[in-house]
């Protein structure tokens, strides 16, 4: 039974990291986890998120704000499904509070930045999964009730 040699990978953490971020954002920690599981040491990991942080490549509150906005504007995703997705890329509560209530004031103070209606999103993937419904709905469910 053999077993694989550990081979340190062959560029730098940094350009790595520069190469990931090329494709699509990172948290810091979703970055971190990904540049550890890359088999670099702790230092070169340790230097090369401070480097991201001072260059603001990777910032967690940018992140989270843009990742809102896209996945509730693009996907249909609400609130619920897109703190849960943030949580998975390692963001704290505190952090994914604040872009919610950052996006909200935003929306309030400026007219140029399109809102996203989450109650028309709900409607929308409700009416994508189950088709139309009568509009009379409403009335038949205070009835039975």
């Amino acid at each position: 039974m053999h077993k694989k040699p550990v081979r340190k990978p062959k560029q730098p953490a940094l350009n790595y990291a520069v190469w990931l971020l090329g494709r699509r954002d990172y948290g810091e920690g979703e970055m971190e986890a990904k540049l550890i599981s890359k088999l670099y040491s702790e230092e070169e990991v340790r230097d090369t998120m401070q480097t991201l942080k001072e260059l603001k490549y990777v910032d967690d509150s940018l992140f989270s704000a843009r990742r809102i906005k896209s996945k509730a504007t693009y996907a249909g995703w609400g609130k619920y499904k897109i703190a849960m997705d943030l949580k998975q890329k390692g963001l704290d509560e505190a952090t994914i509070n604040a872009a919610f209530a950052e996006l909200d004031s935003e929306e309030a103070e400026d007219d140029a930045v399109e809102t996203i209606d989450w109650q028309q999103n709900a409607v929308d993937l409700m009416q994508k999964k189950y088709g139309a419904w009568p509009e009379d709905l409403p009335f038949k469910m205070l009835m039975a009730a």
